[in-house]
């Protein structure tokens, strides 16, 4: 859930910059941009929904956790 649309054009361009010149300035440039990305991205996401399941309602945590991983019940199959 924390994987972003930006991140994907990110990865995109990083992946693409390796394969056609492998370790070039531009490739070691767009690593270290896409790893701090990634973890500005998770973080961003544990402080605004994973702090407010463990600080929140504890009578609500499953429909909270629900929202975390994006469930939807008519999707599942059992």
């Amino acid at each position: 859930p924390w994987y972003t649309e930006p991140l994907k054009k990110l990865d995109r361009q990083r992946r693409r910059e390796f394969s056609h010149h492998r370790k070039s300035q531009k490739y070691l440039r767009l690593e270290k941009h896409y790893t701090l990305k990634c973890s500005q991205e998770k973080k961003k996401f544990y402080k605004t929904m994973v702090r407010q399941v463990r600080e929140g309602n504890p009578a609500k945590w499953y429909s909270m956790l629900k929202r975390i991983t994006a469930f939807d019940q008519e999707k599942s199959n059992e």
